[in-house]
């Protein structure tokens, strides 16, 4: 097959992310082989060292869970227990995946109200219970294990520390750190971005007329048509209507937006709309040539910019599969798969795998990923699509509800050509 997933400037952003931490992992790999190399005693201890950096890490994310929550902030995904997954399921307003051994507890969060005192307590408490706990453990082992921790849980951290935000583009120290403002940060800053954030959640989750109902009181906000849109855009897509969600009139970029946050915003934009571009053609066929012509372009924009790694890859697996290149298109929905905490995300990774299985001629694998999509989001359209494409049989029943017409959506900005809503692709401007 022909690989087509490849995009110019895709691999400097890969090779920085891996660079950054390989030049990290070093000292590790240097300090183990120094201590495997001695009498086996050090190399007890540092096996010791190693075990007990597992367990802080596993205990510090639990407790943090905990802090999560006394803080008021809704579990999005609860993880419980390490190994293989067991099974993986919506349990009223968060996924829940628990694993063959129950030795750890883990999760996301999502702060309901004041989400920038929320997060920065979130995260916080996170560094300084895995700092903490290492401190007291080192100061009761051996010196080869203390090391070991201090090693290891140094290192750890500093690549934790030194993620990038994807709705921002700042740094996790930095935003731990620096006070959010309104052209750096706004997702923390103003509270009509956090509002929407939270409304977008639950449309994810399929609770359309809560998200609506915050859509209404955003449109009521000053100074907020750019919350307005991500939401409606958000609400369109988690309904399927692909088509009005590109027709959706975004604001132009604000002048004083810091460097980072334009460039976070540009890449995630055309991220979505590559997507949206080449859902739209797999419901509609007819539309497959100008969406793949369109959505290479802002794959392209993507790929050259500096927020590559964090963008979202659903566009690029379905320019793949498309292109006929299911290799690549397996390679960009793992990382979609790893990374989806909602609903929609993971039905969307799952639909897309289960395409890829077709292709590959696994029929029956196919339809087993499609029934697990219908059972996490029975209300989304995309599932129904996929299965008649890949013509397999899904066990479980899918929710047929009518779809009302989404609420102050202004047809005014929908033009007759389509995807001609936010003015030209990337290359074009």
């Amino acid at each position: 097959m022909a690989r087509t997933g490849a995009h110019p400037g895709d691999s400097k952003a890969v090779i920085r992310a891996r660079a950054r931490s390989l030049i990290l992992v070093v000292p590790l790999i240097t300090f183990e082989l120094a201590a495997l190399s001695g009498p086996p005693t050090r190399a007890g201890q540092f096996a010791l060292g190693v075990a007990l950096s597992v367990a802080a890490i596993i205990l510090s994310s639990a407790l943090t869970m905990a802090v999560g929550i006394v803080l008021g902030a809704r579990v999005l995904w609860l993880n419980i227990g390490i190994g293989p997954r067991l099974s993986r399921r919506v349990v009223g307003d968060h996924v829940r995946v628990v694993r063959l051994l129950p030795i750890a507890v883990g999760g996301v969060v999502l702060p309901r109200r004041r989400a920038a005192l929320v997060w920065r307590a979130f995260t916080g408490s996170y560094f300084v219970l895995l700092i903490a706990l290492t401190a007291v453990a080192a100061s009761l082992l051996p010196a080869w294990s203390a090391l070991t921790m201090a090693v290891i849980i140094a290192v750890f951290s500093i690549l934790m520390a030194t993620n990038r935000d994807p709705s921002s583009g700042r740094m996790i120290i930095s935003r731990l750190l620096i006070a959010p403002k309104r052209h750096t940060d706004p997702g923390m800053a103003r509270p009509d971005r956090s509002s929407a954030a939270v409304a977008a959640i639950d449309a994810q989750f399929g609770d359309f007329p809560q998200a609506e109902a915050a859509l209404i009181r955003l449109r009521a906000e000053p100074d907020a048509a750019l919350s307005v849109a991500l939401l409606t855009v958000e609400l369109l897509a988690a309904r399927g209507e692909y088509d009005k969600a590109l027709r959706v009139p975004f604001p132009e970029p604000d002048p004083a937006d810091a460097p980072r946050l334009t460039d976070a915003l540009s890449a995630m934009n055309s991220a979505r709309s590559a997507k949206l571009m080449l859902l739209a053609a797999e419901r509609d066929p007819q539309l497959a040539a100008k969406a793949l012509s369109m959505a290479g372009a802002h794959l392209r924009s993507v790929a050259a910019s500096g927020m590559a790694a964090q963008s979202d890859r659903t566009g690029r697996a379905l320019s793949a599969l498309a292109n006929g290149d299911a290799r690549t298109a397996a390679k960009m929905n793992r990382v979609c798969l790893a990374r989806a905490r909602t609903p929609l995300a993971l039905a969307d990774a799952l639909c897309t795998q289960a395409r890829i299985e077709a292709v590959r001629g696994r029929a029956k694998k196919a339809a087993k990923r499609l029934d697990e999509a219908a059972r996490l989001a029975p209300w989304y359209p995309r599932v129904m699509t996929v299965r008649q494409i890949v013509g397999a049989e899904t066990a479980t029943i899918m929710q047929q509800q009518p779809l009302p017409a989404l609420a102050g959506t202004d047809t005014a900005h929908v033009f007759s050509e389509p995807w001609s809503v936010t003015g030209p692709t990337p290359e074009e401007s």
